[in-house]
């Protein structure tokens, strides 16, 4: 884990990405209901399907019995992967609202977005850019103000349109260092570290789905030494 979000830190969590769950219709062959919006499940409610547990190395590889295919849920749904590196940005926004106590340079954030979304956007095509092994990020002068309106991906310009989401933010970080938000782009959860005060708080919001973890954290894809195969 440390090799993804910064270390030095008092404390860390990590974020689970919601899942997405569809309703079907029972006689259309799988095809969404229309009378039935998209919803947002929890890691946790989705393990209470699969008699798995949430814990804090907890992988969906275990927790749904696969990696990348849709899961069958009872009432004709079913539930997508969670999203990897691209963390809502309402939740975004909840974490940010939080975050704004906790640095004394509120009007002074770097957010980094992934050069390889693909998604043409103008401003993303200027730069400037952070190259780090392996990967290139687009650098974006924020605020913790701007990043805790859901709005702002649209706002910003980084690929969202009417209809359509676009990419969200890699890393971010106050200029003071105060606190670090990581979602690795092979990650389906976000990284946080930054104080004790921090982190508790972040642990309390409502709409986050949390876990603690430790900068030595294994997070691969077979660190779920709880959800164990059966055979």
């Amino acid at each position: 884990m440390a090799s993804i979000v910064p270390s030095g830190f008092k404390a860390y969590a990590r974020i689970l990405h919601p899942v997405s769950v569809t309703r079907h219709n029972p006689k259309g062959e799988n095809n969404p209901r229309d009378d039935y919006p998209t919803e947002e499940w929890s890691w946790a409610r989705i393990a209470a399907h699969t008699g798995t547990i949430i814990h804090p190395k907890v992988q969906w590889i275990r927790v749904a019995g696969h990696q990348y295919s849709s899961l069958p849920l009872p009432g004709n749904r079913s539930a997508e992967p969670p999203p990897l590196g691209w963390l809502n940005p309402r939740l975004l926004a909840e974490i940010m609202r939080t975050a704004t106590a906790h640095t004394s340079t509120t009007d002074d954030i770097t957010a980094a977005v992934w050069t390889g979304w693909g998604f043409q956007s103008n401003t993303l095509a200027r730069g400037p850019f952070l190259e780090l092994p392996g990967r290139q990020y687009v650098l974006l002068a924020t605020s913790t103000e701007e990043l805790a309106n859901p709005l702002w991906p649209w706002e910003a310009e980084i690929g969202w349109g009417e209809g359509f989401s676009g990419p969200m933010p890699q890393l971010i970080w106050p200029e003071d260092r105060a606190w670090a938000i990581t979602s690795e782009i092979d990650f389906d959860s976000t990284l946080i570290g930054g104080s004790f005060e921090f982190i508790n708080q972040v642990m309390e919001i409502p709409a986050v789905e949390a876990e603690r973890v430790e900068p030595t954290t294994d997070l691969t894809w077979d660190a779920d030494d709880v959800n164990r195969p059966t055979s």
